[in-house]
């Protein structure tokens, strides 16, 4: 996983594919894991999801140990997705 920029500008997908969306809780704050749909094995983005009024919106991860945290439940969530299949 790696954190990434403005969502529209994001360099990990081409602008006319849609993500794959995986959501999360932690801490009570929820997070979006955005996957090529074209290739899921790759690396994904992790943004923060923010709510203001009736409106969510996808928040880059800046502090180091937010990204550490959240970036090993994904690992384990995937991980435990994977020994699934």
């Amino acid at each position: 996983m790696r954190p990434c920029g403005e969502l529209n500008q994001c360099a990990c997908r081409p602008a006319n594919i849609p993500p794959v969306v995986h959501t999360f809780e932690s801490e009570n704050q929820a997070y979006a894991v955005l996957l090529d749909r074209n290739d899921p094995e790759e690396d994904g983005v992790i943004f923060r999801i923010e709510e203001e009024e009736e409106e969510a919106f996808l928040v880059g991860i800046e502090d180091d140990a937010e990204w550490e945290r959240v970036t090993a439940i994904y690992e384990q969530i995937a991980k435990e997705q994977n020994e699934g299949k």
